[in-house]
């Protein structure tokens, strides 16, 4: 069972919205089924993914580009795998083709240093 959850358009907001209530990052990986890269990355976050999350700063999600083309669209999601970082509903950090766990943990660590900063 997949412990990243995979998002729809339709739920899109509402997590982006819970994120923001809970004043969490959140993250959203755009993948696609047939992109090795993309399963790497994803394999990588599943393992990780309840180390990331318990911090209680940091919100997990994943969207198959091939069922959201709207998103897609929305987003600019040309290359993959693509991971936007949110924060108050706005896309404050992205990475886009070349990314791995270790530059996403890094812009985890680096975003929720910056939330810790504020108060």
């Amino acid at each position: 069972m997949s412990k990243v959850k995979e998002i729809t358009g339709t739920e899109f907001d509402a997590f982006i919205q819970a994120s923001q209530a809970d004043d969490e990052i959140a993250v959203v990986d755009f993948f696609a089924t047939w992109c090795g890269p993309c399963k790497t990355l994803l394999n990588a976050l599943e393992e990780e993914v309840e180390a990331l999350e318990v911090t209680g700063k940091v919100r997990i999600a994943k969207i198959d580009v091939g069922n959201e083309a709207q998103l897609t669209t929305k987003y600019r999601i040309r290359a993959l795998p693509t991971v936007l970082f949110f924060r108050n509903g706005e896309v404050v950090y992205e990475m886009r083709s070349g990314v791995n766990f270790n530059t996403v943990k890094t812009a985890l660590t680096q975003l929720t240093t910056d939330i810790e900063d504020e108060f």
